[in-house]
């Protein structure tokens, strides 16, 4: 099995394919293995590219039995998200936290907006609901279809909230909450066209301690799934970038990398975007109308830039990432930002003692950047100092406390990850797409399978490495062998 591509998904599936017996080689276009699960030194700091919280890790968490097959848990220690943000408006002189305590969640929400009394009850009953959502790690292919209407039946009583629920998230808070604040802080955690029911399923994973961060941040969760990559006898390549799908009699055999060779193979797993392989790595064949429609119309994350500061100072007073409102705008590329989000990484690997690496992410147009030709580099430049003025506004003294700065564009995310427009995540959930099953195949196509967050709407480590686990599932199936895991 060749896997194209060495991030989350690359490394799952190789991993469950050497469970499977199958000989496996990632070709890696980076220099390391992860994808945009990625941190790097900027000695004496190391900046976090990637993991902000991991759902489904406790224990008979939805993902857990996965984080185990991965060697994740327990070898990476969990700790408990107790509060997922806290969004401030400096202007208005109100804040406002996403706490673990429902009780105290409900209290501070008809706080700040007792107009909205009743809806935040329905929001409450809500997340108490879906608590009963589960979702399947087996692939839906292997499913029949008296599973699927069984689980239809086992939810019927969540009826009235999905039905209140239903839509967008923009249309449920313009429809249904009354107050500008309430409505500012539940979208400054989601994103206005993301399905409505997201916003009582995160609260609810939440409250339930169902999030959690790894100690050791991204490092030593990528670390961890390549550990056990490398234990089960996979093997990569790095610096090997595949410039093409090998087909013949409507089968892929193999790729050609961009030095010129060729490697053969029986299967092939891309876990490049979905534009990027049927595009460019098929050269436009075997696309249908369902495809073509994903590629043209799905929406995707926005792409982002990050910029990291280390910090002679280490800012005990913030235990939780923040947004500060912004009322007076400035421009991330020609983008202007509303808010800024503040992440503060301290301790081990992150600084040293009492010194901090301090991120602020903002979205941005990849168009933008790809633009910018020799400007490249004085635009990084620019963007760094615009933050780290408006940083000082919130954080008084940073400016000169700064001994380290990093900026990452959308290119970059190219760059290092092939990631499609720099788009960090594949497509955008919405109302349409996040109950739409992504099929792992093309059609007419045998031989190559798809894999990672281009197949799962939403994207994120979990859907990463479960699309992984799924594709070998298949693959099992088509050959007519056991699926089985070493977990």
């Amino acid at each position: 099995m060749l896997i194209v591509g060495g991030g989350m998904a690359g490394l799952a599936t190789g991993c469950y394919a050497r469970m499977n017996g199958f000989r496996v080689r990632i070709l890696e276009h980076n220099l390391d293995l992860g994808g945009v699960c990625a941190a790097w030194s900027r000695e004496p700091y190391v900046i976090d590219g990637c993991v902000r919280w991991l759902m489904g890790a406790a224990p008979g968490g939805m993902f857990r039995g996965v984080y185990e097959e991965m060697g994740i848990v327990p070898e990476v220690p969990m700790r408990v998200l107790d509060t997922f943000a806290t969004i401030e408006d400096p202007t208005e002189g109100w804040s406002f936290a996403f706490t673990h305590d429902l009780d105290r969640l409900e209290r501070d929400m008809i706080a700040l907006a007792p107009e909205d009394r009743e809806e935040i009850g329905r929001l409450r009953a809500s997340i108490e609901h879906t608590a009963e959502l589960r979702m399947s790690i087996e692939a839906p292919e292997l499913g029949h279809w008296r599973d699927r209407v069984a689980a239809i039946w086992d939810m019927r009583h969540l009826a009235g909230t999905m039905l209140h629920f239903r839509g967008d998230v923009g249309t449920w808070l313009t429809e249904r909450v009354k107050s500008p604040r309430l409505r500012a802080v539940i979208g400054e955690i989601t994103h206005p066209k993301m399905p409505a029911l997201f916003v009582p399923m995160m609260l609810g994973s939440i409250v339930r301690g169902q999030m959690h961060v790894p100690e050791g941040g991204t490092l030593a969760l990528r670390d961890a799934v390549v550990r056990r990559f490398r234990e089960l006898g996979g093997e990569a390549t790095m610096h090997a970038t595949v410039e093409e799908i090998l087909v013949a009699h409507d089968r892929a055999i193999g790729v050609r990398l961009g030095d010129g060779t060729i490697v053969h193979a029986d299967v092939v797993v891309s876990t490049a975007s979905l534009p990027e392989t049927v595009m460019r790595l098929l050269g436009g064949r075997y696309v249908d109308g369902a495809t073509r429609e994903r590629i043209d119309h799905w929406p995707t994350f926005d792409a982002i830039a990050m910029v990291s500061l280390g910090i002679d100072r280490d800012y005990p007073e913030i235990v939780a990432p923040l947004v500060v409102r912004e009322h007076e705008p400035f421009l991330a590329g020609d983008t202007p930002q509303h808010r800024l989000g503040i992440h503060v990484f301290r301790g081990s690997p992150h600084a040293p003692p009492e010194h901090a690496v301090v991120q602020a992410i903002l979205p941005t147009r990849y168009d933008h950047w790809a633009g910018l030709g020799s400007h490249y580099g004085s635009a990084k430049a620019q963007l760094a100092a615009r933050v780290l003025e408006r940083l000082g506004r919130r954080l008084p003294g940073i400016e000169s406390a700064v001994r380290m700065t990093d900026v990452v564009t959308p290119l970059t995310f190219w760059r290092h990850a092939r990631s499609w427009r720099g788009a960090f995540e594949g497509f955008l959930p919405t109302p349409e797409t996040f109950m739409t099953h992504v099929p792992k195949q093309l059609p007419g196509l045998g031989g190559l399978w798809l894999a990672g967050q281009w197949v799962e709407p939403g994207g994120g480590i979990p859907p990463a490495l479960l699309s992984g686990r799924q594709v070998v599932q298949l693959v099992c199936r088509d050959r007519g062998q056991a699926f089985v895991v070493d977990g």
